[in-house]
């Protein structure tokens, strides 16, 4: 029997946290194959219809990604309305940016490594 001091944190946070952390590994790896396929930042070679094949199946997962992340935070315990509102669009924002300047390089390290 547990005592009345404890107290049960869900589960949730922890699991957005990984699903979160997953799309973006699969994104990331789409990115590079997608900067492996073709050039399409500086257009000099590839298969570029390849290519934008494989970074229309990354960005739905980024957005998943940032969904998960913006979910893990507002389901965690402990936080008032405004506050859990502010780190979620913080988190948002951010978020966006990061994942395209992330993408971007990731995608321009597969063009070198295979080019």
């Amino acid at each position: 029997m547990q005592s009345a001091n404890t107290t049960q944190t869900s589960p949730w946070p922890k699991v957005l946290a990984v699903a979160a952390c997953m799309c973006t590994a699969a994104s990331l790896s789409l990115a590079f194959w997608s900067g492996c396929a073709a050039d399409l930042k500086g257009g000099t070679w590839g298969n570029f219809d390849h290519a934008l094949k494989i970074e229309a199946f990354s960005l739905p997962l980024d957005i998943l990604a940032i969904l998960f992340m913006c979910t893990a935070f507002a389901v965690r315990p402990g936080r008032v309305t405004e506050q859990r509102v502010a780190i979620i669009f913080a988190v948002g924002l951010l978020s966006v940016f990061a994942f395209a300047l992330i993408g971007m390089q990731v995608q321009i390290w597969g063009t070198q490594s295979c080019h």
